[in-house]
């Protein structure tokens, strides 16, 4: 019996068309070599990092929580402030583990 693969329900391709950006540009601006990871994200296939879902945020002139708001926010969201705090003193490469 096949299992049918979860989809992540968002917003990002609604905001991105908003701020007229295609996905090469949002890919570039991210430091992708391809939109293959945007299309995922956008097609609810995967998900992003926090650390890029609040690059996107930032990019898109929204909050965080905008972006999927279907999810389960039962656990304290960073604010808005601290997200650009983040994004703007990050040097270089930012791992999650």
């Amino acid at each position: 019996m096949k299992h049918k693969p979860i989809v992540y329900p968002n917003k990002l391709k609604e905001k991105r068309l908003q701020c007229n950006l295609t996905q090469k540009d949002v890919s570039a601006h991210l430091k992708f070599a391809t939109e293959n990871r945007i299309s995922r994200w956008e097609q609810g296939q995967s998900i992003p990092s926090i650390y890029n879902l609040l690059k996107l945020a930032k990019l898109y002139n929204v909050h965080a929580e905008e972006l999927y708001p279907e999810a389960d926010y039962s656990i304290p969201v960073v604010h808005q402030q601290i997200a650009d705090s983040l994004l703007s003193s990050a040097s270089g490469t930012f791992y999650i583990g």
